[in-house]
């Protein structure tokens, strides 16, 4: 019988898989579509997709996941919006790397949320896992553009996101209600900065095929999953296993737009591997062979 941790570490592993195809998918689209629309766009069909399931709830939702849901709009819309702009002038290989960067964001603001402080095997995790995305992409600091700095500030929303998730969901059981209001309230957000900006609705097959696409897998179904177990194990932990994103990032982006696979790909991805064995593996395995006290 499969585990609860388990079960949860396959589920965000579907996630991680999940996001990384956006990437592709998004430096295929926005070469001919404003991305602040294809954000709105794309959330406003992963809410239409969920709100059957929903409706009749909603007026249960407590106060507390409804102030939760309102900010993770935000801070979701801003990922979204940084990354999206972002993917307009560096590779889906680049972008991968500085979104990863979270994974040492997010144990930095535990303490900020009361959810403790991560172990030492969990930072050393977190920069072994690091140095893998850094290794992976092959990303080189002394060609940093605007896209850059545009996707680092979606990292930076991105962790906050997770953790504040993380604190909103470990004591609910409305998932779905939560999944869903996080979609449906960055919707105002992009177009708001849609119209601020006027910026035109064009999207032409190729980003309606992306933004269908990107709206069922990378936002409904990731989100949802990531909602029900996320809480089942550490915000450290788990932002270990989407580091595996920009893996699925780089195998996706060579099928897709033909981005060549390097040794870094193999190296990288080996060293993220790497850092998620070890802090699933190397408690477990001090616990067994540890010598008890008399």
């Amino acid at each position: 019988m499969i585990s609860r941790a388990l079960r949860a570490d396959g589920a965000l592993v579907i996630v991680a898989l999940a996001w990384g195809l956006t990437f592709p998918l998004i430096e295929l689209s926005v070469r001919d579509t404003d991305p602040v629309w294809f954000v709105s766009i794309r959330m406003l069909i992963a809410s239409i997709i969920l709100l059957p399931f929903v409706y009749k709830k909603l007026s249960k939702v407590s106060r507390r996941v409804w102030l939760g849901a309102v900010i993770l709009g935000f801070t979701n819309g801003a990922t979204y919006l940084c990354q999206t702009i972002g993917l307009q002038t560096t590779t889906s290989a680049m972008s991968g790397f500085i979104t990863g960067t979270n994974v040492i964001m997010v144990p930095l603001l535990l303490p900020f949320f009361r959810l403790g402080l991560p172990r030492r095997i969990d930072l050393v995790g977190c920069f072994l896992c690091l140095i893998g995305l850094y290794v992976l992409n092959g990303a080189s600091w002394h060609h940093i553009g605007i896209g850059e700095l545009w996707t680092l500030g979606a990292a930076a929303f991105y962790a906050f996101s997770i953790v504040l998730l993380q604190r909103v969901s470990s004591d609910t059981e409305q998932v779905l209600e939560l999944a869903f209001l996080q979609i449906a309230f960055v919707i105002p957000w992009m177009v708001l900065a849609a119209l601020i900006m006027h910026h035109p609705l064009h999207l032409n097959a190729t980003s309606w095929l992306s933004v269908v696409i990107t709206a069922v897998l990378s936002t409904s179904l990731a989100l949802v999953l990531q909602t029900k177990f996320q809480r089942e194990t550490t915000p450290t932990h788990a932002v270990i296993i989407f580091s595996l994103e920009p893996i699925f990032a780089a195998l996706l982006g060579w099928l897709i737009v033909g981005e060549p696979i390097t040794l870094n790909i193999a190296e990288g991805g080996g060293l993220i591997l790497l850092s998620l064995l070890m802090v699933e593996l190397l408690p477990k395995i001090w616990r067994r062979f540890a010598p008890t006290s008399a």
